[in-house]
């Protein structure tokens, strides 16, 4: 199974900006039929957000590099995302 973490930091200049965009990413992955991420922040940090999408299906990688260009035409926050990929475990634990 896959899942993947995004994190990135938010001034808070952009806030309302990166909140759009990201409900934006959210609706363009439900309309390529991909699950939806949940948005999380540092409990001592508001301006580090993480994205979380657990148990995905293989297709979804795709779909959402289809999503992230479609909302962010400039790159910006392409390029402040440090995404995380994960597989389940091999050793059957």
């Amino acid at each position: 199974m896959l899942s993947l973490y995004v994190y990135y930091r938010v001034s808070p200049e952009q806030h309302a900006q990166r909140l759009a965009q990201w409900q934006a990413l959210n609706r363009a992955l439900a309309g390529y039929g991909a699950p939806t991420g949940q948005r999380q922040q540092r409990r001592e940090d508001a301006s580090t957000w993480m994205e979380v999408y657990p148990d995905l299906p293989v297709h979804f990688e795709a779909a959402y590099r289809q999503a992230l260009m479609a909302v962010d035409g400039d790159g910006q926050w392409q390029a402040c995302r440090h995404e995380e990929w994960f597989v389940t475990s091999q050793e059957g634990d």
